[in-house]
Formats: C-alpha cells, sequence, structure tokens
C-alpha cells in the first residue's frame, strides 16, 4: 500500500492569505522561466502581471 503525506503552508496577514502553495508555485516557476509573464503561461494563467499579486 503505497502512502501519502500532503502538507500545505499559508500565512496569513489578518484575514487574507499573504502567500500560499499557488504563490510559491509562480515564484518557482519565475525562477525557471526568468519572466513573471512567462511564469504565469507555464501555469496556465489568464491573470495579468499586476493580478498575479493580487491578495484578494
Amino acid at each position: 500500500m503505497k502512502k501519502n503525506a500532503l502538507f500545505r503552508l499559508r500565512l496569513y496577514r489578518d484575514d487574507v492569505i499573504a502567500i500560499g502553495p499557488g504563490k510559491v508555485q509562480l515564484l518557482e516557476a519565475i525562477q525557471k522561466h526568468k519572466s513573471i509573464s512567462a511564469a504565469a503561461r507555464s501555469l496556465g494563467s489568464r491573470i495579468g502581471e499586476p493580478g498575479i499579486w493580487s491578495t484578494r
């Protein structure tokens, strides 16, 4: 039997997630692609650069 463990860390500022798995994934993609736009595209995001960092 295969066992898996999953850990997700979210840091909150007030009631808003300041950083979570999605933003970490985006930061890793930016490091790989050296471009915010290319990173967003690689993750299938249609969000513009300002919207990527939105905490809504």
